[in-house]
C-alpha cells in the first residue's frame, strides 16, 4: 500500500467510499429522526385543534355564568324576590358546564402532553447506542 495515495484502501474499500457511506448513513439517520418528529407534532396539533374550541366554550360559559351570578346578586339585593333566584340557578348551571368543559380539555391535554415523547425516547435510545459504540471502539 502506498502511503502517499490519497485513496488508501481500508478492508478492500477506498477511504472516499467509507466516508461517502458514513455520510449517507448520517443523512438517513437525521431524516428518520426528522420524520418521527414531524409525525408526532402533527398528532399534537390534532389534539390542540380539539382542545382550543372547547377551551373557548368553557371561557364563554364561565363569563356568562359570572354575568348571570352578578345579575342575580344585584336582583337579590334590589328585589329580594323570585327573579334573582332564577338568575342564580341559571348562573350556577353555566358554571357547572364550564367546569365540565375545562375538565374534559385538561384531561385531553394532560393525557397527550406537550413534549414529543416518542421522538425523545428514540433520541435517548440513540444516545445509549452511541455511548455503547464509543466504548467498544
Amino acid at each position: 500500500m502506498n502511503n502517499t495515495n490519497k485513496t488508501s484502501e481500508v478492508n478492500g474499500r477506498s477511504l472516499a467510499a467509507v466516508v461517502a457511506e458514513f455520510k449517507n448513513d448520517v443523512v438517513q439517520f437525521l431524516e428518520t429522526r426528522y420524520q418521527i418528529l414531524l409525525a408526532e407534532m402533527k398528532e399534537k396539533a390534532q389534539t390542540w385543534k380539539f382542545a382550543v374550541p372547547w377551551l373557548l366554550v368553557a371561557v364563554f360559559l364561565a363569563f356568562a355564568g359570572f354575568l348571570l351570578l352578578t345579575g342575580a346578586v344585584v336582583l337579590l339585593v334590589a328585589v329580594a324576590v323570585g327573579v334573582g333566584w332564577s338568575l342564580l340557578i341559571v348562573g350556577v348551571v353555566y358554571l357547572i358546564l364550564a367546569a365540565i368543559s375545562v375538565a374534559v380539555v385538561y384531561g385531553e391535554l394532560k393525557s397527550h402532553g406537550i413534549a414529543p415523547q416518542r421522538t425523545l425516547h428514540v433520541l435517548q435510545e440513540d444516545k445509549v447506542w452511541l455511548q455503547k459504540e464509543a466504548r467498544s471502539a
